[in-house]
């Protein structure tokens, strides 16, 4: 914020901690002569969980059990907390992660029912899928099925944040002249990184072959507002994944011709210290 990098973008409207009461007439009464205490920050406030530089999972309010560096921890604040693990690890995990949706049942967020809408429920058509990993898929055995961090394209050469401005190939150029508007080049400067990926059509075409499953959300809301949150268990610990806004594709699709794009995966740190991103699915919301 002193920065001044803070940007507001989701606004939550809330009436829990409102009283409400009628005078005498049933109109809302005037509330100026009630004594109010300062907005306070409660657990509920946090609905999604903050991760560090490696994906690991950092303190959680929302939940009665502890984390600390993806791991989870039982006690108390009053006891010693106990690193997990094993099948108690697997158990604790699932309800630390719903906590998320719990604190945001609990904030009690003020909204409008769609009236012309049959229901105003969100169930999604499955809630468990499985890809079979073999020899020959998702990776054929004459692609490459084993590769050194070093040799993964950086964040500046990686396709998926190509079309991104402070990621594109911008040689530099003369000041613009009547005979030159569009100046000239200083140099010849090769491309060094993937081309970047314009339509959805060749979004398609990167994509072949790749195991793939369908969710479907029915029903939903006219405006289709999802949160979502991505996580990789382990063993003994809880890493969270980054994710790519890739943008909306207009498509010939006459049913849902626009497609939103997702890539998901983890960022690792190469060693001349590059961030580079390594996808493991892709996500396409119609």
């Amino acid at each position: 914020m002193a920065e001044g990098d803070f940007v507001v973008e989701f606004v939550t409207f809330s009436d829990a901690g409102s009283f409400y009461q009628a005078d005498p007439v049933n109109i809302a009464d005037d509330a100026g002569n009630r004594l109010y205490f300062e907005a306070c920050l409660l657990p509920q406030d946090q609905i999604t969980f903050e991760a560090d530089d490696s994906g690991f999972l950092q303190a959680f309010a929302g939940s009665d059990l502890g984390v600390q560096q993806g791991r989870i921890l039982s006690g108390s604040s009053t006891k010693f907390l106990s690193v997990v693990t094993g099948a108690q690890f697997a158990s604790l995990s699932t309800p630390l992660l719903t906590g998320s949706v719990e604190n945001f049942k609990r904030l009690r967020s003020i909204g409008t029912v769609d009236e012309f809408s049959d229901s105003n429920r969100f169930i999604i058509s499955t809630n468990k899928m499985e890809f079979v990993l073999t020899d020959e898929a998702p990776i054929p055995t004459n692609g490459i099925q084993r590769v050194q961090i070093e040799d993964v394209e950086g964040f500046f050469q990686d396709k998926r944040l190509a079309h991104l401005t402070n990621f594109q190939h911008l040689p530099p150029i003369n000041r613009p002249t009547v005979d030159f508007p569009d100046g000239l080049p200083l140099g010849y400067y090769p491309r060094l990184g993937q081309q970047e990926i314009m339509t959805y059509e060749q979004l398609e075409a990167d994509l072949i072959d790749r195991s793939w499953q369908t969710v479907e959300f029915r029903p939903t809301s006219r405006e289709n507002n999802v949160v979502a949150q991505f996580f990789e268990a382990g063993s003994d610990a809880l890493k969270k994944l980054d994710v790519i806004d890739f943008g909306s594709f207009l498509t010939k699709d006459e049913d849902r011709p626009e497609k939103r794009v997702f890539f998901v995966g983890k960022v690792f740190i190469d060693g001349t210290n590059v961030p580079t991103f390594v996808n493991l699915f892709t996500l396409v919301f119609e």
